[in-house]
This record gives structure tokens, sequence and C-alpha cells, in this order.
């Protein structure tokens, strides 16, 4: 659907970026992603993500349920336009944001990926050493990537809210179609930043084989 006189003007910072314009501002419109991850680890990736227009978000959090409403109450009150919600996921979706920031949110974000295995996920982990996986087609998918993608978490890092922000960023790209499909490994070790292609493990078979489409 075109943007409306009043869109243009709300997202007007973001449509005169190289890259964007007004035609990646209505896929982002319309587009649908569940976030998952502690409040601590979602609260600035939520907020960026509706200040930007992404059309539905859907907030699966370990946080309590007070906790979640505020996260909630905030993002729509500053995007009246996008609908964020912790309850039913739709049929289909578009990205799986997953911020692996602690203990309880890894088995959070492996039961969504494992149910959704044909959607887009970028994989986030915020321990050391942190790690951005984006698997916008599938093999390999969460389970079978080298390096591993579901190892124990152990500790929080402390740059984990700069590579949460790097993750939104690097959805936005997703989203707008900004990216290649190739499943892609960004890795931080505190002096430099590394992207390589990321490979399925050889000695794993897994049910990820089959492709995984692209977001629409």
């Amino acid at each position: 659907m075109p943007l409306s006189n009043q869109q243009i003007e709300r997202y007007s910072r973001q449509i005169i970026v190289a890259d964007v314009g007004g035609v990646a501002q209505e896929r982002l419109l319309a587009a649908r992603i569940a976030l998952v991850g502690s409040p601590t680890d979602v609260e600035l990736v939520l907020h960026y993500l509706a200040g930007a227009g992404i059309g539905s978000i859907y907030l699966k959090s370990d946080g309590d349920d007070a906790v979640n409403r505020r996260l909630i109450d905030e993002s729509r009150e500053a995007n009246p336009e996008v609908t964020v919600d912790a309850g039913t996921l739709p049929p289909k979706l578009d990205l799986i944001l997953a911020m692996i920031g602690s203990a309880g949110s890894l088995p959070l974000a492996e039961a969504l990926a494992d149910r959704r295995r044909n959607t887009p996920l970028i994989w986030v982990r915020l321990d050391s050493p942190e790690r951005i996986a984006i698997l916008s087609e599938a093999p390999p998918c969460h389970r079978c990537a080298r390096p591993s993608l579901v190892a124990p978490f152990i500790e929080r890092s402390a740059r984990a809210g700069f590579i949460a922000m790097l993750a939104a960023t690097e959805a936005f790209k997703l989203l707008i179609g900004d990216r290649k499909k190739d499943p892609t490994l960004i890795e931080f070790d505190g002096y430099r930043t590394q992207m390589s292609r990321l490979e399925a493990a050889s000695s794993t078979r897994c049910a990820c084989r089959a492709t995984r489409p692209g977001p629409s």
C-alpha cells in the first residue's frame, strides 16, 4: 500500500537514505517479526524497530507480564502505527530476531526457531565471543551451524547492548532486501569485526536441509 503523507513525514529521515526509499518503507510497514529475548536485551531493539515502522512485532520475552506490558505500551506510544503484541504468533512471519543474552532466553529462542524452521532467522549470541548469525536461507540452521550457536549460555558480555543494536540494524537490512541470502556470521573479539559465510557442521544431519525462503 502506498505511503500516506503522514507516513512520509514520520519516516522521512530513513526514506531519504540511499537503498531505503518509499518502497522499502512499505515493506517494513507490512513486515511481521518475532523478537525473542530477555527484557534487558530487547528493550532498545524493540523501540528501534517500532520507530523504524516494522508493521507487526511479536514479543517473546522471559520477563514477567508487567515488564512485557511496559515494553509494549512504550513502543505503541512511540509509534501508534505499529502493532506490538505478546500474544499468539500469526501463521507467517517474515523474520525471527533472537537475542540470546541469558540462560533463560536460549531455550525460548530454540523452541520458536524449531517451530518456525522456514522463517528467516537472525540469531544473536550476547555472551563471549559475541556473534550475529544471519540465516535467511538453510542450511545451516541454528542447530547445525558451525561454530555452534546453541552452546550453553555462560555470561552476558559487557558489549551486549551494542551487539544487540547492530543485530537490529541487520534485521532492518534484511527486511528491506538490502542483504544477500547467503548464511552469514559476524563475529566480534573486542578489537575487530569479522564477517564470513556460515557453514553447516559436516558431521550433523539436520532437518533444515530444505531451503528456507527469504523474507517477502
